[in-house]
């Protein structure tokens, strides 16, 4: 194992290379600006673990989403503080766990000559156009994919377990790792739940029985920790349920983001083209190669079929978005890894047969982590994505005070960016309130107006919009 580490430093390097410019820069989308400000504010005992609170203006009750991953930041903010580099090393270390889950799901399901490859799926996985961008952006599908990964470890551990008592209890804590995951995004994360059923089918290392008794197990060990909530926790109850009708049901009946219930798997197909280019690449060289023996790994049906069954449920909505998906592609890299495994070590066995090859990799290695940390360090106070936005939100926070409510127009409402940015760089809350039904001491336009009784505030210079005040003579 100790001769793969060049090739997990290049994935890394690569990872953090490509990803800098967004990952350590301002600028968010606007998901995630609402995640960690949620978070931060919990950091800070605004809210509580099952009523999460935004700002004083909107979203002071958050339901939109179960609370766990938004729980499990809060402590970050706690112990790091309220920087905005909080949340990225929150989204790199779910990454880096989740790489590490991936690469113990590759030894457990090859022999022992191929687990030195584990780095493949790891490089497949972070190649995956939407895979760095959730991670730049603080998604929740970040979390949630770290659980479903433990789920389906676990899974396999129960797969290759004989004795009875061991095995029930890893499909029993692999429903409580999804249990967790139910717990990050929703229904969305359940989908391991198939697994046992998709070994019986592909592989028969299990019989009827024992995928039975397993997925009935699992199906125990997701449902205890909810009747245990029901029983207990009232509050809980009541935060789920709320999750539930605003947006589950409500997404399935009334929300849509798009215009055909396939639209996911053409997103899907768009964002693994980096994989087929590698897969292509590697095809055109293994052909080189004479007399390869393949042999397609029996965890490749099991793992493709449980990497779709976390895509096709997504198409019963037409709310869908590119980013729902990203823990299904760790396994769909996972399959596509064992299709290349063959071609992929003999092509590696082929170039470790130069003498000079082992010390060209770990200084090609080096090398790359050398410019990927050169251009993290650049993007320090850097603004990468809403620039003006951005700046004209900190000038304005200058000089308003922290938790204060400021009044916008309705051709304003809908710029969640903007309620994202102020709630999370100076708490402070913006509603529509065109004819200042509440009292604020501010109103923010975009354009420029006269408001009896209020001036504009020419010292800050903004770029976008224009600053109004009641409190100036």
């Amino acid at each position: 194992m100790k001769q793969s580490w060049p090739y997990l430093v290049i994935v890394i390097a690569l990872f953090l290379g490509i990803n800098a410019p967004s990952l350590f820069s301002e600028g968010m989308f606007m998901d995630g600006l609402f995640y960690s400000t949620i978070s931060r504010n919990l950091a800070e005992g605004q809210g509580t673990f099952w009523d999460l609170h935004f700002s004083n203006s909107y979203f002071t009750h958050f339901y939109e989403h179960p609370p766990l991953a938004m729980g499990i930041q809060s402590i970050f903010f706690r112990v790091f503080g309220e920087s905005i580099f909080v949340e990225r090393f929150y989204s790199l270390v779910i990454y880096f766990l989740s790489l590490y889950l991936l690469s113990k799901i590759w030894i457990s399901i090859v022999s022992v000559e191929y687990s030195k490859y584990y780095w493949l799926p790891l490089f497949l996985f972070s190649i995956t156009g939407v895979v760095g961008w959730s991670v730049s952006n603080n998604m929740l599908e970040n979390t949630m994919t770290l659980f479903v990964l433990l789920s389906f470890y676990l899974i396999i551990k129960s797969v290759d377990v004989s004795k009875s008592s061991i095995r029930f209890l890893y499909v029993l804590l692999a429903g409580v790792s999804l249990f967790l995951g139910f717990l990050t995004k929703g229904f969305v994360a359940l989908y391991p739940l198939t697994s046992l059923f998709f070994y019986f089918i592909f592989t028969r290392k299990i019989t009827f029985a024992r995928g039975v008794i397993g997925s009935f197990v699992m199906l125990i060990g997701l449902i205890i920790p909810v009747l245990f909530l029901y029983l207990f926790n009232e509050e809980a109850i009541e935060s789920l349920l709320k999750y539930f009708n605003n947006q589950v049901a409500g997404s399935i009946k009334n929300v849509s983001t798009v215009n055909s219930r396939f639209w996911i798997l053409w997103s899907c197909f768009q964002q693994l083209i980096p994989v087929f280019l590698f897969m292509g690449v590697v095809i055109l060289f293994a052909r080189r190669i004479k007399k390869i023996k393949y042999k397609l790994q029996d965890s490749f049906y099991p793992v493709l079929f449980v990497g779709l069954s976390g895509v096709i449920p997504i198409m019963i909505s037409l709310k869908q978005r590119d980013f729902y998906i990203v823990s299904a592609y760790a396994f769909i890299c996972l399959a596509v890894s064992l299709l290349l495994l063959p071609y992929v070590s003999q092509i590696i066995i082929k170039l470790e047969s130069y003498s000079r090859y082992n010390y060209w990799i770990k200084r090609v290695s080096s090398s790359l982590l050398i410019i990927s940390l050169v251009i993290i360090v650049f993007q320090y106070n850097r603004i990468g994505r809403d620039i003006k936005m951005i700046t004209d939100v900190k000038k304005i926070s200058e000089i308003i005070p922290e938790k204060s409510i400021i009044s916008i127009p309705n051709s304003l409402s809908d710029n969640w960016s903007l309620r994202g940015y102020f709630a999370r760089y100076n708490h402070i809350g913006l509603t529509p309130n065109s004819n200042l039904e509440l009292e604020t001491n501010y109103f923010l336009s975009d354009r420029e107006e006269i408001i009896e009784g209020f001036k504009k505030v020419d010292s800050l210079e903004l770029s976008t919009y224009y600053l109004y005040s009641n409190l100036i003579k």
